[in-house]
This record gives structure tokens, sequence and C-alpha cells, in this order.
């Protein structure tokens, strides 16, 4: 995660047009992908009016679960500083279609990844957490890192496939 992070850097340096703004809503991106488990898609889509102080609160498009989570301060901080598309989005402009919009992000995630050199990275939805979990697989160690260092653990526990695995090994330790 931690090269995923600084890689934000030289995506910024890399792209002369709007590299800065571009470079501040990837982080965003990332952030909210790393602290919600939540999809490419969904992340896309989200709107200042999903996110009431520090909570956010949303039904998931694909499967209409409800996502209620308390999002960390560095994510409401990435998010203050993130420039909106729109004053309502985020990261589209409500216009375009959603899936348009949705492959730009694979394709600037594949970018980061790459500028990361994150091995095996693949711009599908479940990018960001085949990424983690390939950390977390990498040694125990990390898994309890990554569970230590998030506040909204328990929200990723019941919604990816990391939390998945991590619960399943920890119940495999006790």
């Amino acid at each position: 995660m931690r090269r995923i992070l600084a890689a934000v850097d030289a995506y910024r340096e890399g792209i002369e047009e709007r590299g800065s703004e571009n470079a501040q809503r990837l982080l965003g991106f990332v952030l909210l992908l790393r602290y919600t488990g939540m999809r490419i898609g969904d992340v896309t889509r989200l709107t200042s009016a999903q996110i009431q102080g520090k909570r956010l609160f949303l039904y998931t498009q694909k499967t209409g679960v409800a996502v209620n989570t308390i999002l960390p301060q560095t994510v409401l901080h990435a998010l203050e500083l993130t420039p909106r598309v729109t004053e309502k989005h985020y990261f589209w402009d409500g216009k375009q279609q959603i899936e348009i919009a949705i492959g730009s992000w694979r394709r600037r995630l594949a970018k980061l990844f790459e500028l990361a050199k994150v091995d095996s990275a693949h711009p599908t939805d479940s990018a960001t957490h085949s990424q983690l979990n390939s950390y977390c697989q990498a040694s125990p160690l990390n898994a309890y890192r990554f569970c230590l260092d998030t506040k909204a653990y328990e929200s990723l526990r019941n919604t990816t496939r990391l939390g998945c695995d991590l619960a399943k090994s920890n119940s495999k330790r006790t």
C-alpha cells in the first residue's frame, strides 16, 4: 500500500495536463477503496450527499448492500483536498456514461499500480483488494499490520474477500 500511495507523486509528475488535480483525485479514490472496501464503480459514483460528517452511507450498485461506515480522518482530509468533478460528484461528471467513467478509473489505477511496481495488478473491481490480499499473504505480520492500521476493518471484513481471508486465517490461529 505504501508503494501505491508513493506512486501518486510519480503519477502527478508524469501527467502534465491537470496532473496535480488528477493525482489528488486518485489519492482520494485509492484511500476510499482501501478504507471502505467499495468497488471501483461505487467509488466513481460517490456524491457529496453520501458523506455526512465522518459517516459514509450508500447502497452499492451491484448488490444493493448498505455501506455504512465512519471514514478515518486521513480519508476525509484527502476528500477535502480532492477537486470535485462537479459540485455533487467527486470522481464523475454525472453526464458521461458511468461505464466509460469506471473504465477511465480502472486505467488510472492500472497506471498507478505500474508506477508502484505492484506485481500482477489488474484494473478490475477487485484489483485493490487483490493487491492488499497479496500483501497480507506475504506474511502473517502484514495481515495483522493491516488489521491494526484501519478503523474500518469491521466493514472490510464483512464486504471483501480480503476480510474473509483474514477472518479465516485468524480463526485458524485461535
